[in-house]
């Protein structure tokens, strides 16, 4: 798998002629072309930082950052940097442009200078992606927080980029909300985007193929989902809640419950389910 996002052994900190503190640390990583990455992390420990560094809104104080081989200092090149990695906020509100939800949407096409004709097939294929359909004439301030947050992946997503990352974009919607994001993530990187989700929440971050956990500005592991399950526990020394099924596994496993490998909650209920059938 080509690498498309690749971080060079880079330190980073806010203050760049001070003495403040690094909030990375010689983190070197690469994220390959379709892949769908969790980064994850308590508060402070660098993952909204790295996501960034990704498309150039910062720069590395040292080491480089590549994306699809351009080097996010060049620019000359941080225009078709940004063309490609495209980004989801926490707070939607804050990338809303427009007084409605087409204008909103065509807002990107328009700085690049996409013909009106061209235009309408983009925003009406990105409206329907995003589950938008007959709202096209609302002002944004009229949706809900998980349409505002569609809204803002239209907006993204209408631009056509090989990567888009989500910067704990599920933190301010509700359980439903959140669902349907993390299901269009996942529809996304079905459809071949590159998808690079900032989370908290390992819960949300085992949805993915492959986590990655910052721990106070460093890489502290970097696994597939399946190597990660069997010692998903040892999330907790870095201030992280492991996902229920792990946590429940665990605790049977103490009462003495033989329960195998389990790679996600329907491994658990199968291995509960055979047990119990043997009694």
């Amino acid at each position: 798998m080509e690498p498309i996002i690749q971080y060079e052994r880079v330190w980073f900190r806010y203050e760049q002629e001070s003495e403040s503190p690094w909030v990375l640390k010689d983190v070197s990583l690469a994220i390959g072309s379709g892949e769908y990455v969790s980064i994850v992390g308590s508060n402070g420990s660098g993952k909204s930082t790295l996501a960034r560094l990704a498309n150039g809104l910062l720069l590395p104080v040292k080491g480089r950052v590549r994306v699809a081989d351009m080097d996010t200092r060049s620019e000359e090149d941080l225009w078709n940097i940004r063309r490609k990695v495209g980004m989801v906020f926490q707070n939607p509100d804050n990338q809303i442009v427009a007084t409605s939800v087409e204008d909103d949407i065509a807002f990107g096409l328009e700085n690049i200078g996409v013909s009106r004709s061209e235009m309408k097939s983009k925003i009406d294929q990105a409206v329907k992606a995003v589950g938008l359909q007959g709202l096209e004439h609302v002002q944004p301030h009229h949706l809900s927080g998980g349409q505002k947050q569609r809204l803002a992946i239209a907006g993204v997503l209408v631009l056509e980029p090989d990567v888009i990352i989500f910067d704990e974009s599920t933190s301010m919607l509700d359980p439903v909300g959140r669902k349907t994001l993390l299901r269009l993530m996942q529809s996304l990187n079905d459809r071949g985007t590159t998808i690079i989700h900032i989370t908290h929440s390992a819960e949300e971050a085992f949805l993915a193929d492959r986590v990655i956990v910052m721990h106070q500005g460093e890489c502290k592991l970097d696994q597939t989902v399946k190597q990660l399950y069997p010692r998903a526990h040892s999330l907790k020394q870095w201030g992280l809640a492991v996902p229920i099924e792990v946590e429940l596994k665990h605790r049977l496993q103490k009462r003495g419950w033989p329960l195998g490998e389990i790679n996600g909650k329907e491994d658990l209920v199968r291995e509960i389910w055979r047990l119990l059938s043997k009694t």
